[in-house]
């Protein structure tokens, strides 16, 4: 049996033998995350060379051969920077692995007005105003109601300038003003009509035997309910009441109250 051999030309086996030895010195370079996840199209630069783009798995693909020595670059948004040096796996590659980047901020602190139904009313405003002297005035805080619990608004009033609670025959509460006329009273913004003091004959005004009040008219008491009121404002005199709540006073000069409703905390 012939063997024939084959003999290429010096320059072919030259060139072949390059390209053997160039296919083997080939590197990969393979970018993971902590998980050993891979991190695609991550930047790998080599010393100072050009950065090359890693692929969907994460692989970058070097034409020379890479030891451990090389000092790589790698980059990828949302990663810390890597420089320094790769370990090798068990298939051959260059592994780098990247770590998330965290950032931490200054403590930051958010300060908000908070809104309460109260303030909404304007009532911590005409507060102010009091005390800046515009208006004159008198306030019942959500505070000072949860202190005393009074069981009736008349009880809220009783002693204050200018407000005198007087009783009726059959010892319901009117709340007067000035010179004895009714007090204009507000509930959340709306006039209180009907009470027992603005009726003249509420002087007159009894039970009868049969256990029924004389006269349709309702007193503060039994219109409002104690356990409900947030707060309460005062004011001597209409001239003395901010401007806001007038309109809704319907007229009258004798004093204001204003009632507000609603949780206290």
């Amino acid at each position: 049996m012939n063997t024939r051999r084959i003999m290429l030309p010096l320059s072919v086996a030259v060139a072949l033998s390059a390209l053997t030895a160039s296919a083997h010195a080939q590197s990969i370079v393979r970018v993971l995350d902590r998980d050993s996840l891979p991190i695609p199209f991550a930047l790998v630069q080599v010393g100072g060379g050009a950065e090359r783009v890693a692929d969907s798995l994460g692989r970058a693909r070097f034409a020379k051969e890479l030891g451990t020595a090389a000092s790589l670059t790698v980059r990828r948004i949302g990663y810390a920077p890597f420089h320094g040096r790769a370990t090798t796996s068990a298939q051959g590659e260059l592994v780098v692995l990247l770590e998330p980047m965290v950032r931490e901020l200054e403590a930051v602190q958010t300060v908000a007005l908070r809104s309460t139904p109260l303030s909404r009313t304007g009532f911590y405003d005409r507060m102010q105003r009091v005390h800046d002297g515009a208006i004159v005035g008198r306030f019942i805080t959500p505070e000072e109601l949860e202190q005393r619990r009074p069981t009736l608004v008349s009880q809220v009033l009783q002693g204050l300038p200018s407000v005198r609670v007087q009783r009726a025959p059959d010892g319901r509460a009117v709340v007067l003003g000035r010179g004895g006329c009714p007090m204009t009273v507000l509930l959340d913004g709306q006039r209180l009509n009907g009470l027992l003091q603005d009726n003249a004959r509420f002087r007159s005004t009894s039970i009868n035997p049969q256990g029924q009040r004389d006269g349709g008219d309702l007193s503060l008491d039994e219109a409002t309910n104690a356990s409900e009121v947030m707060a309460i404002e005062v004011y001597n005199s209409t001239a003395n009441a901010p401007s806001e709540l007038i309109p809704t006073t319907g007229g009258g000069s004798c004093g204001l109250i204003a009632i507000w409703t609603g949780p206290r905390r």
